[in-house]
């Protein structure tokens, strides 16, 4: 079971990667579930971001097509696209 878990998390691509995975040969099963909620809850903040910066970026991409920006918005605008499509080049893509 326990080698189990640690191949599960050694394959999640990063997620969990706050988790020292340091089980004892006679681990609680406490332990593991414990264990599993950690990486449970950061494998769902990691998708629930992706999932946030594509809505961003579909409304940024909107709003510079549609010009109503100042100067200055539509730069700021442009600059925080191209960091979200820089960040999203190691990330996994998720679309809704």
């Amino acid at each position: 079971m326990i080698k189990a878990i640690q191949d599960l998390l050694g394959m999640s691509g990063g997620d969990g990667d706050f988790i020292t995975v340091e089980i004892p040969t006679t681990a609680d099963t406490g332990d593991i579930d414990q264990l599993l909620a950690a990486w449970s809850e950061e494998r769902g903040r990691s998708i629930e971001c992706l999932l946030l910066l594509g809505r961003v970026r579909r409304l940024l991409a909107r709003v510079l097509a549609e010009g109503r920006l100042t100067d200055q918005s539509g730069r700021e605008a442009k600059s925080l696209l191209r960091l979200i499509d820089s960040a999203g080049k190691d990330a996994p893509a998720i679309e809704l």
